[in-house]
């Protein structure tokens, strides 16, 4: 039993060896370094094909906007980890991008929607899924439900109150528009730009 227990903490030793390796290749956005250095470590098979290391190699691609190959990487590792918030918020925004985020909003819908019965406290996939459902499905109440979730969540976040503002404007509720404006200047101002359309939008109401 020693021995065995030995030969597992060994393999452990290996394999996250392997996984810091092409984490390396990762930071520096190199796909292919990061899937060789897992292929021809001494990992075990498992880790070899597992979600991490796809990930992995899929966030490499992301990093180089080859999103033709970081969405099949992503896929794959949603099927290894059904569990893996990684996977599927990765997987959601690369739909987004590239030729075909047209045709395929469904599925990153479906991706975000994942992400967030993961992790109800997603931040970004609440901004991001917003976003979507405003855009795409014309869901304006929708996206809205989503942005004042992000906001519940973290206040500070001044991207969220900006959309929600420009969402509101769209509605014709300004005065809804104005506090939303106001929560983004709160959150840091962080284009200098809060003031300026705060003024804009008191004077249709003034």
């Amino acid at each position: 039993e020693l021995a065995d227990l030995r030969a597992k903490l060994d393999q452990a030793r290996r394999d996250n060896a392997a996984l810091a390796a092409a984490k390396v290749h990762v930071d520096q956005n190199d796909a292919a370094a990061a899937a060789a250095a897992i292929e021809k470590s001494n990992a075990s098979e498992e880790v070899k094909q597992s979600a991490a290391a796809l990930v992995a190699q899929g966030n490499a691609a992301q990093g180089k906007k080859d999103w033709a190959t970081a969405v099949p990487l992503y896929r794959q590792a949603t099927q290894k980890d059904p569990a893996s918030t990684d996977a599927w918020n990765n997987l959601a925004y690369c739909l987004g991008e590239g030729r075909s985020a047209e045709t395929n909003w469904r599925e990153q819908e479906d991706a975000y929607r994942r992400v967030i019965d993961l992790n109800p406290n997603h931040v970004i996939a609440h901004i991001n899924l917003g976003i979507l459902l405003k855009d795409h499905k014309k869901d304006i109440a929708g996206a809205e439900e989503q942005y004042r979730l992000a906001i519940k969540i973290d206040p500070k976040n001044a991207v969220v109150h900006w959309n929600l503002s420009t969402l509101l404007e769209e509605r014709g509720n300004l005065r809804g528009a104005i506090d939303a404006v106001k929560g983004y200047i709160a959150a840091g101002n962080p284009d200098n730009d809060g003031e300026q359309r705060l003024a804009g939008l008191e004077s249709k109401i003034s």
